[in-house]
């Protein structure tokens, strides 16, 4: 095989339905010179008969942990054994489209870059594609631009963070790898943190380039990792989460620039562990519930002060507070009946504003009371919105309760308040 200039790490664990169509995509391109390591993480699957099944192309390679060790752990284990020039990660349930590899390999050579990154499309179970509109990269030409937006956007701008849209120079990578050695076994947040890792080590440098070809699927579906509900996932959830802010805020005060992002910092931490709340997840049982509202507690107490310092809950209430004064409204309806919601709630009630009922669709809070206000469904919300009431959602469940409006009843009269991107 002629000189790798790309080498593609997948690492493989319970998803091998997804393995053949993503090993497919890559030796699609027209790019010969590059090589597919398949990192089996010890999957209890057909990994291996899979890989097998390409024993005629040299370029695809297959390695296995006899343990499972995580995503993480799995990924450093290809970056140790790859040939190429450059490298990129690719999750097995994901594919590439249109040549991404090969034009951004021609990026970086063309222009001497250490780092490209490209965009990426969503699909869903339903082959339904989107893109966000914070999720598009814009101008970025150093690795300080990078760690701007990853806490900027309190990692909701996923784009900027996620490891496999981004091509990289292999020796610039392993460079970071000393912080990883010894990691614990990490399925989530492993990419914030190593994207933190990567471009704080690269912080100065100016060899970082954008590529705004859509060039990878992202696969949605209910069998991924993040979907996962159950008590001891979501228990690990909360262990890995605790893990990378330790060590992000370790690797910024190594690199002498966590001052400039300490708030940040905070506010992404804080965010996180809020996305995270047990109230917001349909994790089975009672009991399960509170073992897990503790659980948070305990990973929240040591954060406690500085989210109540930075969360940025109290400011968009304040804003959303501010935006119904000035319309003059005297009653409102809330979506939603997580913190956020008691919090804007109580804004309103300081400004003589009546929250008439609260929206949910999750049967577990309908028909029930929170904080003396009733708890409805979308069926009903829509009868006792209709030209009467202003119904206010976070910008995270905005679109996608205003479509379920839309779709269950005459949703378009009803009029929203909500929070536009970066307001």
């Amino acid at each position: 095989m002629n000189r790798v200039k790309i080498s593609v790490i997948i690492p493989v664990y319970n998803a091998e339905i997804f393995l053949t169509r993503a090993i497919d995509s890559v030796l699609a391109s027209s790019m010969r010179e590059l090589e597919i390591l398949v990192i089996d993480d010890a999957s209890p699957g057909n990994c291996q008969e899979i890989v097998a099944g390409y024993k005629e192309d040299p370029r695809v390679r297959y390695i296995r942990h006899e343990k499972n060790l995580g995503l993480f752990a799995a990924r450093c284990t290809g970056i140790t054994h790859a040939k190429g020039e450059y490298l990129v990660h690719l999750d097995p349930d994901d594919w590439i489209i249109d040549d991404i590899y090969r034009n951004a390999y021609s990026l970086a050579t063309r222009k001497s870059l250490d780092f490209v990154l490209f965009n990426v499309i969503q699909e869903d179970e339903n082959a339904y594609r989107w893109i966000e509109d914070e999720n598009v990269l814009k101008e970025c030409h150093k690795g300080k631009d990078v760690i701007d937006h990853i806490f900027g956007s309190k990692s909701k701008a996923w784009i900027w963070h996620v490891s496999w849209n981004k091509l990289m120079k292999s020796d610039k990578v392993r460079e970071v790898l000393h912080y990883f050695r010894q990691s614990d076994h990490l399925n989530m947040y492993e990419d914030l943190l190593w994207s933190v890792a990567i471009f704080s080590h690269h912080y100065n440098s100016d060899k970082v380039g954008i590529l705004e070809q859509v060039g990878l699927v992202y696969y949605r579906h209910s069998a991924s990792i993040t979907k996962s509900v159950g008590y001891a996932s979501y228990a690990k959830k909360y262990n890995d989460l605790n893990f990378v802010l330790k060590k992000i805020e370790k690797i910024l005060n190594d690199y002498k620039i966590f001052s400039k992002y300490q708030k940040d910092f905070y506010k992404l931490s804080c965010y996180v562990l809020e996305m995270h709340s047990p109230l917001k997840q349909k994790v089975s049982g009672f009991f399960n519930t509170l073992k897990l509202m503790f659980l948070q507690g305990q990973y929240k107490r040591g954060w406690q002060n500085v989210c109540e310092d930075y969360n940025d809950i109290s400011e968009s209430a304040e804003i959303l507070q501010k935006k119904v004064e000035h319309l003059g409204l005297d009653e409102v309806a809330i979506f939603g009946t997580g913190e956020f919601a008691i919090k804007l709630k109580k804004a309103f009630d300081e400004n003589n504003v009546a929250t008439r009922f609260f929206i949910s669709s999750d049967t577990l809070f309908v028909g029930k009371k929170i904080d003396g206000v009733d708890v409805v469904d979308i069926e009903e919300a829509i009868t006792k919105c209709q030209n009467k009431y202003i119904c206010i959602a976070s910008i995270g469940s905005f679109e996608k309760i205003a479509q379920m409006l839309k779709e269950r009843g005459n949703g378009e009269n009803i009029t929203y308040i909500t929070i536009k991107s970066g307001e």
